[in-house]
């Protein structure tokens, strides 16, 4: 049993490789693995992210309001003084 199943494994996985080869150009193959490095640093990124969409009431709410303090206190400043004189 063990013989036969593992002799199925080995043709399985020759017949990947070769149905790669067949589709795919040795150069794109190293192109992919390439790529393959780049979405490490995505996923580190996205694994950030994902806490603010595990919480999404306090973190999305919070960041708004602290933006929201900062701005608008810029720009009434400069309009409340203008309107008091006249």
């Amino acid at each position: 049993m063990n013989k036969e199943y593992k002799q199925k494994k080995k043709k399985k996985k020759r017949q990947r490789g070769q149905d790669k080869e067949r589709l795919k150009e040795p150069g794109k193959s190293k192109q992919k693995r390439k790529p393959a490095n780049q979405p490490k640093t995505q996923h580190q990124e996205s694994n950030y992210v994902s806490p603010s969409h595990q919480n999404p009431a306090q973190t999305t709410l919070a960041p708004p309001i602290l933006q929201y303090k900062y701005s608008p206190p810029i720009s009434p400043l400069p309009s409340l003084p203008t309107p008091t004189p006249i």
